[in-house]
Formats: structure tokens, C-alpha cells, sequence
């Protein structure tokens, strides 16, 4: 994604090397309870208890 021209942006910032491979939204992150191990490419998902 390119930012728009003039955009300018001021703070501090976290960068890491992480690996990305999806996106899950806040709607799938509240009601489900998700675990990746992107190492051995596995992965668990379960019903969250909220």
C-alpha cells in the first residue's frame, strides 16, 4: 500500500521482523480464541469464553 502524497505522519514506531500471512478482524479475534505457530505451520482455533 502506497500513502497518499502529503500525508504526513509524526510519533514513534515498533518495527519487527515478523512474518504476515493474513489478516484476522476484530470480529473473528472477539469471539474466537486463535493460536498460529508459523514455525511448524500449524494452527488451533476454539470458541473464545466472553
Amino acid at each position: 500500500m502506497t500513502p497518499k502524497p502529503a500525508l504526513d505522519a509524526a510519533g514513534g514506531a515498533v518495527v519487527r521482523d515478523l512474518i504476515l500471512d493474513g489478516d484476522l478482524g476484530r470480529e473473528v479475534l472477539r469471539h474466537w480464541l486463535v493460536t498460529l505457530d508459523l514455525t511448524t505451520s500449524r494452527g488451533w482455533i476454539r470458541r473464545s469464553e466472553q
